[in-house]
């Protein structure tokens, strides 16, 4: 083989250095999808508990019609046009029925996301961290392995949740 000339060499070091701007940039987006997983893992908890308080808002609303101290009815009335009770009690249910749909969907989507990796042996891993919120370490003794291990597994179940979450 002959030897490199500097052309070659400066063209080689081109692109090795396209190369690895490549991979770091690819390492980067997988660290930030596996931070809006961790961020929705970590909100699961509070979609459930804001589902649950809108659907009992939205009962009592049914229930007991509009109530004129509410505070929902201002920013139905802020614009100075005065809207009649039953455009704002529609307004208010048909709110209250779309927050309930987007809170429902984002939790089904993510249930069905942790759903196809139940099965796997470090699952644990996951439940642990977002909802129970312990530590790399307890988990670690829990389980019997090295807290390294936890972090290594945590990371390839956060990429295979992405994958999942963005289909």
């Amino acid at each position: 083989m002959p030897p490199c000339t500097p052309p070659d060499e400066a063209a080689f070091r081109a692109a090795l250095r396209s190369a690895l701007e490549e991979r770091d940039a690819a390492a980067k987006l997988r660290r930030l999808r596996r931070k809006a997983v961790a961020e929705r893992l970590y909100a699961l908890p509070d979609h459930k508990a804001k589902l649950a308080s809108t659907a009992r808002k939205l009962q009592r609303l049914q229930e007991n019609g509009l109530s004129m101290r509410s505070d929902a009815i201002a920013r139905f009335q802020r614009s100075g046009v005065r809207l009649p009770p039953e455009q704002i009690y529609a307004a208010l249910v048909q709110d209250a029925n779309a927050k309930i749909a987007a809170l429902q969907f984002e939790i089904d989507t993510i249930e069905e996301a942790l759903d196809s990796l139940r099965n796997d042996p470090y699952f644990a891993v996951i439940e642990e961290k977002y909802f129970q919120h312990l530590s790399d370490g307890l988990t670690a003794k829990a389980l019997g392995v090295d807290g390294s291990t936890i972090r290594k597994q945590r990371i390839r179940l956060l990429n295979q949740l992405a994958l999942r979450l963005d289909e």
